[in-house]
């Protein structure tokens, strides 16, 4: 782990007190893929394109750095539990440092690049949750995988959208409430520390659930870029069983530089 980043880790835990030490879940989002370069691309002959444009399933130049510099990064830290997006990108970004440290993890459905903005619609206008929102394409682990990942025993299938934008809303917030409740259903209430790979719009809705804050990101924050590539928010379980955030893009969180904070 960089000097910088301990020391991030070390004031944000000391700051909550050792004896008051709650569950901690930590979230990261993938490395950069080749879809987040097509736009820098589009113009220019398609022979002059280097394989990874527009493949997701790909990382780029600086994608693979990304995640050389986190595997590195995160030398030492420990986890109790790993959950990870079934996508490639957020797999391979987490599974060196699973090899190096001697990890396995569980796929969660929930942890989708697919869930979006649309959650935030007023909760009024939310329809009930799809009752098939569970039975998406069946989700594969390639067979080199297979060593470092697992399929939870009820999260074989990808989530299925694809309805309407309140109906999408609603099945969105069901998604990551339903993540929120398992973690919290085995871990909350112990010291025990969580982590979490996926996306950025999942990340960002995840973390608004979980510590009710809708403006975490809104425009005027510091925040308001959402995510960065491999970068990581961490929040704690206080003694009153809600979340607070710590850290927010590898920085220790001030909740003084989001302009829209809920009191």
């Amino acid at each position: 782990m960089s000097v910088r980043f301990t020391l991030i880790l070390l004031c944000c835990l000391l700051a909550t007190g050792a004896a008051n030490a709650g569950l901690k879940i930590y979230y990261i989002r993938h490395a950069e893929g080749g879809h987040q370069v097509y736009d820098q691309w589009k113009n220019k002959p398609k022979n002059t394109w280097p394989p990874y444009v527009g493949n997701g399933d790909m990382f780029t130049p600086n994608g693979l750095n990304q995640v050389a510099a986190l595997t590195k990064k995160m030398k030492g830290m420990r986890f109790d539990f790993i959950a990870v997006s079934p996508y490639w990108r957020a797999r391979n970004t987490i599974l060196p440092f699973m090899k190096e440290n001697g990890y396995k993890g569980e796929i969660w459905p929930e942890l989708t690049e697919e869930i979006d903005s649309g959650m935030n619609l007023p909760a009024g206008s939310l329809p009930y949750t799809s009752a098939d929102l569970f039975n998406g394409s069946r989700i594969n682990i390639p067979d080199d995988e297979k060593p470092y990942f697992k399929l939870r025993h009820d999260g074989t299938r990808n989530l299925k959208f694809g309805r309407t934008p309140p109906q999408n809303a609603a099945d969105n917030r069901a998604a990551i409430a339903t993540a929120i409740g398992r973690i919290v259903g085995i871990y909350g209430g112990t010291n025990k520390s969580v982590l979490l790979v996926g996306h950025t719009v999942a990340g960002q809705q995840f973390l608004k659930v979980l510590v009710h804050n809708e403006h975490i990101f809104d425009r005027g924050s510091r925040y308001e870029s959402g995510i960065g590539n491999t970068q990581m928010w961490m929040a704690e379980q206080q003694p009153n069983g809600s979340f607070k955030v710590m850290i927010l893009n590898d920085k220790p969180y001030t909740p003084d530089a989001d302009v829209k904070s809920e009191k």
